[in-house]
């Protein structure tokens, strides 16, 4: 692989005449592929380090001469001449261009000055068998990755660039592909990579220069590697609209004035500026894995949509949209947060202030239903399916409506239940676990189970015959001794209580 050391590089296009094109490097630029952001060379104290060259050997490193590292001995006891967590800087190349070691030096002057000794470190190999792995960390973040083309492709091998074309960065256009029929100066700062490390980048042969450019191991292209001023513009996130966005991945697709159409173009988008989060408008469905990402509905939760389709969501965060499909096995839980959840099946995880529309049947694990409600309170209920033997853990709190719990025969499952009104049944097909319902509210036990508490359980009627009697709406007849409590109308009769002289109540009708 040609090596170049150096930032920046000019590449100059002369006019082409009859077909051929010259082309020339102006400055070296550094090309190394192997380390993009955050490089950690380890090397063994007894075999890597030369106390008489005073050079560390680390093959094929992607270190430039100048560049700040920082030494760590990682708890190690043998003393090379190094300071645990202080900074050094890199000379990289000696007299006969070797790209296996380098020198120390006290600062990135004298670093740059070789070969000069002024400030290089005295090293010394621990004398030790079978040494320790100590390590110098460094920071490549200002090298911006290799040259791809518009459409995301990479430049093919061996490429003549007479008869094709180059890429320009037009200031305010991004990078554009251009024809090479006029003079052309590039300014390019960031890392030139070969497609076949036994090719030279650069191939100048008679009558034509040929390009080995291309692959590299990295999602991100250079139109998506952005000013500070347009990452911004994202907010942090990856705007989705799949009616009216665009498709593509050049800046500005997936900001909010400029949504990406599809889901497929707003996961490059996210992976190539380490973006965890989508705002869709529309409906999606995965045909991938998306674990650890947030997907938040721009509308009503009901309009946006997302299809699971199987695909693994471990740890990922939907708020605002329509749920629905079959979840695979979770490495981790999943979030539903504000969502209208359709039929989900093999779910993990949380469900807060979310309606629900269908049942719902659970995997092995926990899960937590927060002040949720049945999308028609009173009329549809929504069963929480355990899926006989799965071991499950679920807990609800403050749901609102009709919900049944079905289908256990494990007895170690725990349902904890905290009612806020409406009617929990629990199904006859759950016959074994522990089950606990306290707060306010009425439960249907149709199973045959023993393992059933309820805790401080307050029926709702009772509450709203209190209600009613410290509203005043009650009549007592002195004739024979009733009392009667009315609903809010004044008409119907929630209680009669016949009570006896001396103000005991003697019987109830409800």
């Amino acid at each position: 692989m040609t090596h170049f050391n150096g930032p920046t590089t000019t590449i100059t296009l002369d006019v082409p005449t009859a077909g051929v094109l010259s082309l020339s490097v102006e400055a070296n630029l550094y090309s190394e592929w192997k380390e993009w952001t955050r490089g950690n060379y380890s090397f063994n104290t007894e075999d890597d380090v030369n106390g008489t060259t005073e050079r560390i050997t680390y093959i094929d490193h992607s270190l430039h001469t100048g560049q700040s590292v920082i030494y760590h001995n990682d708890g190690g006891a043998e003393n090379i001449g190094l300071v645990d967590g202080t900074e050094y800087f890199i000379r990289a190349d000696d007299a006969s261009g070797d790209r296996d070691t380098f020198e120390l030096y006290d600062t990135e002057a004298n670093s740059e000055a070789g070969p000069a000794t002024t400030g290089r470190i005295d090293l010394t190999a621990s004398g030790v068998g079978n040494g320790e792995t100590h390590r110098i960390a460094a920071d490549n973040s200002k090298f911006l990755e290799a040259f791809r083309t518009i459409s995301g492709d990479p430049l093919a091998p061996g490429l003549d660039a007479a008869p094709y074309f180059f890429i320009q960065n037009q200031v305010g256009f991004d990078w554009r592909i251009i024809s090479t029929d006029e003079d052309q100066t590039i300014n390019y700062q960031g890392n030139l990579v070969a497609e076949d490390s036994a090719l030279e980048i650069i191939d100048v042969t008679a009558g034509r220069s040929v390009l080995h450019l291309g692959l590299q191991p990295v999602t991100q292209r250079i139109d998506e590697v952005l000013t500070a001023a347009q990452l911004a513009n994202y907010n942090g996130y990856v705007t989705i609209d799949t009616s009216f966005g665009i498709a593509g991945t050049a800046y500005p697709i997936g900001t909010p004035g400029t949504p990406v159409l599809s889901l497929a173009d707003a996961i490059t988008i996210a992976t190539a500026l380490g973006l965890r989060k989508f705002c869709l408008r529309g409906s999606i469905q995965l045909v991938g894995a998306l674990t650890q990402f947030a997907i938040e509905g721009i509308g009503a939760e009901d309009v946006d949509a997302v299809d699971v389709n199987g695909q693994d969501i471990s740890g990922t965060l939907l708020q605002n949209v329509l749920v629905t499909g079959d979840l695979p096995t979770l490495t981790s839980p999943v979030e539903l947060d504000r969502c209208t959840i359709g039929i989900v099946t093999d779910f993990r995880g949380s469900m807060n202030r979310c309606a629900l529309t269908d049942n719902i049947t659970l995997a092995p694990g926990q899960t937590n239903v927060v002040d949720c409600h049945s999308l028609t309170p009173g009329a549809q209920v929504v069963t929480f399916d355990c899926q006989t033997t799965n071991l499950i853990d679920l807990f609800v709190s403050g749901f609102t409506g009709l919900f049944s719990i079905a289908d256990s025969t494990n007895a170690s499952s725990v349902v904890s239940v905290d009612l806020a009104s409406g009617v929990m049944t629990i199904d006859a097909d759950f016959t074994d676990g522990i089950i606990t319902v306290r707060g306010v509210g009425t439960y249907i036990n149709n199973s045959t189970i023993t393992t059933l508490t309820d805790v401080g359980l307050v029926d709702q009627h009772d509450v709203k015959i209190i209600k009613q009697m410290v509203a005043g709406n009650v009549t007592i007849s002195l004739d024979d001794l009733t009392v009667t409590v009315y609903d809010e109308d004044g008409v119907t009769i929630l209680v009669v209580l016949d009570v006896s002289a001396d103000g005991r109540v003697r019987t109830r009708t409800t």
